[in-house]
Formats: structure tokens, sequence, C-alpha cells
């Protein structure tokens, strides 16, 4: 149950990351992961997104070793829905793909496969729902609500587990972040059974509407244990 409740909120993580865009904008930007008990660099992100008036439509996220070899990359396109974007994310060792394939009126198509074992499933299309780096869109188009006090109450679809959880989000104080201020938001399953998770916390600039800072389930797997790094995750913009 807690490996099930963990994947609820890996993709949140994700790869992950707000940026306000410019009309017809590329956007670049780098985020380097740390590991979240050791402090150590597990790996980088570089980031090429194509943004729309604040929307993103489509990029790519390259993951880079401390060494500089690539261990795995990330598609996603955003142009059916604003916050479900079709994506896949390869990672080469282990050898381990997931993504969604498709987002029809009412259903979404996902799929997960770890040393070719390979699962798919489809789950409803609701209001309020959200998946992968959309989770961040959702929150950052939100930011007022969290800013007053308020509570986020959102649906996240996760296609490392083939399903959909509820998730809820609050702003739980400041921070500063390599000199930049930031609202401090944690996300979280919306459940009686969260006592038992550890949940993520998301650093927004909301001023930029920038990601500053993640810490929680990565979504990348440890090649040692086959298992999602827990990470802290600092971003840094051009």
């Amino acid at each position: 149950m807690r490996e099930s409740l963990r994947w609820a909120v890996a993709c949140v993580a994700l790869s992950t990351s707000i940026v306000a865009a410019r009309a017809a904008d590329t956007l670049q930007f780098t985020s380097i992961a740390h590991d979240a008990k050791t402090d150590r660099v597990i790996y980088t992100e570089q980031y090429d997104v194509k943004g729309d008036n604040g929307r993103w439509i489509s990029g790519t996220t390259r993951y880079l070793s401390p060494t500089g070899q690539p261990v795995a990359e990330r598609k996603f396109d955003f142009s059916t829905d604003r916050y479900i974007p079709v994506f896949t994310l390869d990672q080469t060792s282990p050898e381990y793909h997931e993504g969604i394939s498709r987002i029809d009126k009412d259903k979404v198509e996902l799929f997960n496969a770890l040393d070719g074992d390979r699962q798919t499933g489809s789950v409803d299309r609701v209001k309020d729902m959200a998946a992968d780096s959309g989770a961040q869109g959702y929150v950052v188009d939100h930011l007022d609500t969290l800013q007053k006090g308020g509570t986020l109450r959102f649906t996240l679809a996760v296609a490392g587990k083939t399903d959909s959880y509820r998730l809820r989000a609050t702003k739980i104080g400041d921070s500063v972040i390599e000199g930049r201020k930031g609202i401090r938001v944690r996300v979280e399953l919306d459940s009686v059974v969260r006592v038992v998770l550890s949940p993520l916390e998301l650093t927004i600039d909301p001023l930029t509407k920038q990601l500053l800072e993640y810490s929680g389930v990565s979504n990348l797997k440890d090649p040692a244990t086959k298992k999602s790094y827990t990470a802290r995750i600092v971003y840094t913009y051009k």
C-alpha cells in the first residue's frame, strides 16, 4: 500500500517545473537533483519547452548523470489538455518507460513498463484533473487561492500505477531559495491515509510563477534498487 501511495505523488515531481511563458516562447532551463538524505547530486535535468501566452504547449526534458551521460528523456505535449499531457518518459537503467498514450473525451490511457513488464490501463477523465508536470501548472493557475489560505483539491492521473488519485495542496509557509523569495506548498493525498505518506513540497516564486525547489519522490528510478529516488531538486533559469 505504501509504495502505491508514493506513486500517487511521484508524477507531481516530477519532472516538474512551472514557468510563465510569453507568447510563442521557447524556454530553456536546468535543475539539479540531490539525494534527499545525503545531498549528493544524482542527476541533472535540461528543459526545452515551447509555450504560448503562459501555457506550455510541448517540450523535452533530458536527464543526465553527474558525469554528463544521458540516462532518461521525457517528451510531452499539452495541445489536447492544459493540465494533462500526452507524454513518454524513457529511462535506460533500469529500463523503464511510462506515459499517457491517448486522451479522449471521457478517458485517459496510461502505460508503464519496467524491464519489459508492460502494464496498460485507463482512468476516467474528470473535472480538475492533471497528470505529470501538468500538476504544477494546475497549482500555479490557482496560486491566489493558496496564498489566501485556501486548499486546492484535484485528481492526478498516475502513469506509473495506471490509476488516479485525489490530492490536496496547501500553503505551508515562505522560503528563500538562492536569494529568491518563494511560497512553500505541500501536496499530499486527500485521504485519511495521508498520515502514512511523506508529502512532497514545492517552493514557487509568486511573481514569476517559476518553480524554485521541489522536495519529494522523483520520477526517475535508482538503478540499484529500481525504486524512485527521493530528491531535492533546485531549478535555475536563464
